[in-house]
C-alpha cells in the first residue's frame, strides 16, 4: 500500500498566483485560473470587488484557502464527496469582505444570504466541472475512505483528512469494509463523553455511594456526582494520535468493558443503515444479549439509552427495549399513533424518538414485551390526563357556570353549549 503524503497547504497566496497553468473561460465578474504548484492541482477564483479564493486538491481532501484579515489566510478542509460544503466554503471566501452597496434605504435582512446564493449560482457550473476533473486525479485509497465515511454519516470526519490515518493500513481496511468503523471514526468524541457517564454511573451504583447518600440526607443536603477526566481536559478536542489509538480497537469502543463480544461483533458487522451515527456510541452503555440487525430495533434501543443518560442513568425496563423485535415495535407504534391521533412511521427517526419517550414516561416496572408496555403506558397516560383535568376543574370550580358570549347563541339541532366549567351541557 502506497503511503500518502500531505504537503503543507498554507503556502503564500502570492506564490500560487505566480505559476498559472491554464485559464478557463472568463465571466464578466468571476475568473477561474488553474495553477500548478508543487505537483498539485490548484484553482484560483477571482472576481470584481471579491476576495480571491484558492482551492487545492490534496492527497486527503480539498483545501479552500483565502485571505481573511490583513496577511492572515484561512484554510478550510473539505472531503472529496462533500461538494455542497466545498461550494459553500468557496462562496464564503469570495464574499468575505463583501458589504451591501450604499442606498437611500436600509438593506433588507435577507440581503447577505441572497448575495451568497447568487454567487453560488454564478460559479456553480465551472466549480463543479473542475471538481469532477479533480476527483479523477485524487488518491484511490483516500477516495474509498471518504466514500465509506460519507455513505455512513453524510459527512467527512476530521481523521479522514489526516495523512497519518493512511499509514495505518488495517484501520483503513476496516473503514472501507465496515459501515460501523466509518461511523465510529465520526463520533470518537462521543465515546470519550460516554466514558465519563459510565464512571458516574459506576459511582452512583456503588455501596460506598449509598452509605454516603444516607449521611448527606441526614445533614439535609443532596449528593451529586460530577467527574472530569484526569488525562484530558473536557473542552480539548481529541488529537490525531488519540483518535488513531481509539480506532485501533474500534469495535471495543461500543462495549461497556472495552472488549468486543460475539453479539456486538455480529451487530457491527451487519450494521443497518438509516440510524443516525450520533446514536451508535450509546451501545457502549449496554451488553447486548443478541445481535441487533434491524434498523427499528437498533434505533429504539439506542434512543432509549440516550434518554437514560438524560435521566441520570435511570434504566427502568431496559430489557423490554433491548429485546424488542421489529414487528412488535411496529405494532407498538400503531397503538401509540391511534392513542395520540397522529401518524407515526417506522421510516422516521423522530417518530421512534416520540415512541420511546412515550414509553419511558411509564414509571413502573414491566415484565413482558414492548407491546404490553405500550398498552400499560397508554392506560397510564390516559389516567394522568384525567387527573390533570380533575385538578384543573377543582382549581377553576367545576360547578361554576360558564359565561355566555355577547352575541345570541345560534339555534340548531344537535348543538349544545356547556353550562358549567365541569362540562354540564345546556340546549339553547
Amino acid at each position: 500500500m502506497s503511503k500518502i503524503e500531505v504537503k503543507n497547504t498554507r503556502l503564500p497566496l502570492e506564490d500560487l498566483a505566480a505559476v498559472p497553468a491554464k485559464k478557463n473561460a472568463t465571466n464578466p465578474r468571476y475568473e477561474f485560473t488553474e495553477l500548478e504548484s508543487a505537483g498539485r492541482r490548484t484553482l484560483r477564483i477571482e472576481g470584481q470587488n471579491r476576495n480571491t479564493v484558492f482551492v487545492h486538491l490534496n492527497p486527503t481532501g480539498f483545501a479552500v484557502q483565502y485571505s481573511s484579515r490583513g496577511n492572515t489566510s484561512t484554510t478550510r478542509w473539505v472531503g472529496f464527496f462533500d461538494y455542497y460544503r466545498l461550494s459553500r466554503e468557496v462562496v464564503q471566501g469570495l464574499m468575505w469582505f463583501w458589504v451591501p452597496p450604499e442606498r437611500d434605504c436600509r438593506p433588507f435582512p435577507g440581503l447577505h444570504a441572497w448575495a451568497l446564493e447568487q454567487t453560488g449560482k454564478a460559479i456553480g457550473q465551472r466549480l463543479h466541472a473542475w471538481y469532477k476533473q479533480a476527483l479523477r486525479e485524487a488518491s484511490e485509497e483516500a477516495l474509498k475512505v471518504h466514500r465509506a465515511a460519507f455513505a455512513a454519516t453524510l459527512t467527512t470526519p476530521e481523521l479522514a483528512l489526516s495523512g497519518e490515518l493512511y499509514e495505518e493500513r488495517y484501520i483503513v481496511k476496516d473503514i472501507i469494509s465496515h459501515r460501523s468503523a466509518a461511523a465510529a471514526m465520526t463520533v470518537l468524541e462521543a465515546f470519550s463523553a460516554l466514558e465519563i457517564r459510565l464512571a458516574e454511573e459506576k459511582i452512583r451504583t456503588s455501596p460506598e455511594f449509598a452509605v454516603l447518600s444516607k449521611l448527606v440526607n441526614l445533614a439535609g443536603v443532596e449528593l451529586k456526582v460530577s467527574t472530569v477526566p484526569r488525562e484530558r481536559p473536557r473542552l480539548r478536542s481529541l488529537s490525531t494520535d488519540e483518535q488513531l489509538s481509539m480506532m485501533e480497537s474500534w469495535r471495543g469502543l461500543f462495549s461497556p468493558t472495552g472488549e468486543p463480544y460475539r453479539s456486538l461483533d455480529r451487530t457491527l458487522m451487519n450494521l443497518p443503515g438509516g440510524v443516525p451515527p450520533r446514536l451508535l456510541p450509546y451501545l457502549k452503555l449496554v451488553h447486548l444479549s443478541r445481535p441487533v440487525s434491524s434498523r427499528a430495533e437498533l434505533a429504539v434501543l439506542t434512543l432509549y439509552l440516550q434518554m437514560s443518560v438524560a435521566a441520570r442513568g435511570n434504566r427502568l425496563n431496559q430489557d423490554v427495549f433491548a429485546n424488542a423485535n421489529a414487528e412488535r415495535i411496529r405494532r407498538s407504534m400503531g397503538l401509540v399513533a391511534d392513542h395520540v391521533r397522529r401518524p407515526l412511521s417506522v421510516r422516521r427517526t423522530m417518530d421512534f424518538r416520540f415512541l420511546v419517550g412515550f414509553l419511558t414516561d411509564y414509571p413502573h416496572e414491566h415484565r413482558g414485551n414492548i407491546v404490553g408496555l405500550t398498552e400499560k403506558s397508554i392506560r397510564w397516560h390516559r389516567c394522568e390526563q384525567e387527573r390533570e383535568v380533575e385538578k384543573t376543574l377543582s382549581r377553576l370550580g367545576g360547578d361554576k357556570p360558564t359565561k355566555g358570549p355577547p352575541a345570541p347563541l345560534p339555534v340548531g339541532d344537535g348543538v349544545e353549549f356547556l353550562s358549567t366549567v365541569g362540562g354540564g351541557a345546556r340546549k339553547e
